[in-house]
């Protein structure tokens, strides 16, 4: 897979990332947003990006807005979201979860 580098991802590539992945219980928000109006309007933290990328496919959301104090974060984030376009082995291996040749994983 060979992708241009966006400059989101450049410009975060130095930043500190305080963790990849949360141990929060998503399924809580995830109660929460299901109890919520169809065109729901979501603010939350970014996180880890986990909890953000479940209620991105929640089908009453229509807007998931996130804010962090740390812009890696935030790109991290921005990252799960658009690996839901991928087939989830794929997504699995990007984030490390499954093996995943070095060069594959590697941006050209």
């Amino acid at each position: 897979m060979q992708m241009e580098l966006a400059s989101w991802m450049e410009r975060t590539a130095d930043l500190p990332l305080a963790f990849a992945q949360v141990r929060e219980d998503a399924l809580q928000d995830n109660w929460v947003v299901d109890s919520l109006p169809e065109g729901a309007r979501v603010l939350m933290i970014a996180s880890g990006g986990c909890t953000a990328a479940l209620l991105a496919t929640r089908p009453n959301v229509a807007q998931l807005h996130l804010v962090d104090a740390n812009p890696a974060q935030l790109a991290l984030a921005q990252l799960k979201l658009r690996l839901l376009a991928l087939p989830v082995q794929q997504r699995l291996a990007i984030l490390g979860h499954t093996e995943m040749d070095v060069s594959d994983r590697a941006a050209t």
